[in-house]
């Protein structure tokens, strides 16, 4: 706030009187009756050496000063752009010289006769309120003059408009982004610049504004004059007078064009890094069904010759070598552990079920084995019939199903699984709750949580949702749920 403002200046006064004992009544009397400040001139030279009189609020002239008038002050008075409220004093009314004086400027002119003390002080007191009028005026010239150069110094688009949608202040911003001059500015309207949805768009921000107050991160395309269009985020306030009625609305707005960019090309980047994690996966899993159906068929099948190769063997040594046929026996049944380790392997690498008797059976295959490996009790529910779906979509479901079991082995602590496959409408919907510790947001988004995040793209792959649910003590519910395609 301007420091003028804030703490008001006292007035002061000129008095020029060539009389002096005159001269220290009146000043007297200013002073007793109006509290100002008054400062005394008794000669004509030394009035007009002063002019134009900058440091004074009001004067009073006494209409004969020596060797000239108050009409000569006046008439030099106006040549300077500074008006100063000027009470003229005589001794002798004149009809013509009061007219003269009103037409060079004069405020106020007074008869000195018995009357003399009303008749000053209200003249006077009139110019003072003159002057404190045009001082407080001037003060709030400079005040909005900085003020509008601060609003055309920023980089966002500054408005103020009336109830209707009317343009009643603005800044250069304004100027430079719709591409209008203020005369053109001045005749406009929101409905002006906008059409279309836009404008209803942004009939629905103003009316928003009106009914809460206030609206923030609004964001609406500006069309500059030549054409071209660019968005812009707005905050803006409703204006409300003294009396609490709602007058206008102020806004600001900004241009996020830049942003807007750099938020595609992440979006994009994203969407590329997503594809390749689709791409990747897909590999993955092509691999693994690869090396698990070679690990099952070749290593297996050898592993199955090299069997019956010991088993004729065993039966062919003649009788005296025990400790051959032991040595022999303790190969086959080493042989035997290698075919179960292999086909645990290739189970590991993609299990068969998945693609014989698809999702329902082999989340169900997973489940025992779970129950088996952990001791924890997993109950399966499902509305399904044992049918097979679409692949990746399998596939899909079936690894963030494996991956919420690890998380329940590794961090839940918990003795029971309920596990649901269901049919919702058009939507695929596996539900996973566990009764164990149960997780936090805070440990969901941590870094670590690499699995929470694999669950969570391999879900926006499939087009679905993955729902995270934990509460300390009672356990964490996993739900996905993914377009169903058969």
């Amino acid at each position: 706030m301007d420091a003028a403002v804030q703490k008001p200046e006292s007035m002061k006064v000129l008095l020029v009187e060539d009389d002096p004992g005159v001269a220290y009544v009146v000043r007297q009397l200013i002073v007793a009756e109006l509290g100002v400040e008054t400062e005394i001139i008794t000669d004509f030279e030394s009035a007009l050496s002063m002019l134009p009189f900058e440091q004074f609020d009001a004067a009073v002239f006494d209409y004969r000063l020596g060797d000239g008038d108050a009409l000569v002050l006046l008439r030099r008075l106006s040549e300077y752009p500074a008006h100063l409220p000027v009470v003229i004093m005589t001794g002798q009314g004149d009809e013509h010289v009061a007219a003269e004086a009103f037409r060079l400027g004069a405020s106020g002119y007074v008869i000195k006769d018995t009357d003399l003390k009303p008749n000053l002080l209200q003249a006077l007191e009139n110019a003072l309120a003159r002057a404190r009028l045009e001082r407080t005026q001037d003060a709030l010239e400079r005040q909005t003059s900085l003020l509008q150069t601060a609003l055309d110094a920023m980089l966002d688009v500054f408005f103020v408009i009336d109830l209707e949608g009317r343009l009643i202040r603005w800044n250069t911003r304004v100027n430079d982004v719709l591409g209008f001059s203020d005369e053109e500015l001045s005749r406009m309207s929101v409905d002006s610049g906008l059409s279309g949805v836009e404008l209803e768009h942004a009939m629905q921000g103003i009316e928003a504004v009106r009914r809460n107050g206030y609206l923030s991160n609004f964001e609406e395309s500006l069309r500059h004059a030549t054409g071209e269009h660019r968005p812009y985020e707005f905050t803006a306030s409703l204006l409300r007078d003294p009396a609490g009625e709602a007058i206008g609305i102020c806004g600001i707005g900004r241009d996020v064009s830049e942003r807007k960019r750099f938020e595609d090309e992440l979006d994009s980047s994203l969407e590329k890094l997503r594809a390749l994690t689709a791409r990747i996966q897909a590999v993955r899993e092509e691999e693994r069904t690869l090396v698990a159906r070679r690990i099952h068929d070749e290593l297996g099948q050898s592993l199955t010759v090299l069997k019956i190769d010991l088993s004729f063997l065993l039966k062919k040594l003649p009788e005296g070598l025990d400790d051959i046929a032991e040595q022999i026996t303790q190969m086959s049944s080493l042989v035997d552990d290698n075919m179960s380790l292999v086909r645990q392997i290739a189970v590991e690498l993609r299990p068969g079920i998945l693609d014989d008797l698809g999702l329902l059976a082999a989340i169900e295959w997973q489940a025992e084995e779970f129950q088996e490996r952990t001791g924890t009790t997993c109950l399966v529910e499902s509305n399904m019939e044992y049918r097979f779906l679409d692949p990746d979509a399998s596939v899909g479901v079936f690894r963030i199903f494996q991956e919420a079991l690890t998380n329940v082995a590794r961090h839940a602590g918990a003795t029971r699984v309920e596990i649901s496959l269901s049919e919702q409408g058009r939507n695929l919907v596996l539900r996973v709750s566990d009764n164990g510790r149960g997780i936090t947001r805070g440990q969901e988004g941590k870094i670590e949580s690499l699995g929470i995040l694999g669950m969570r793209e391999r879900t926006h792959i499939m087009g679905g949702t993955l729902v995270i649910v934990g509460e300390p003590g009672s356990g964490t519910t996993v739900t996905v749920s993914v377009p169903l395609r058969s």
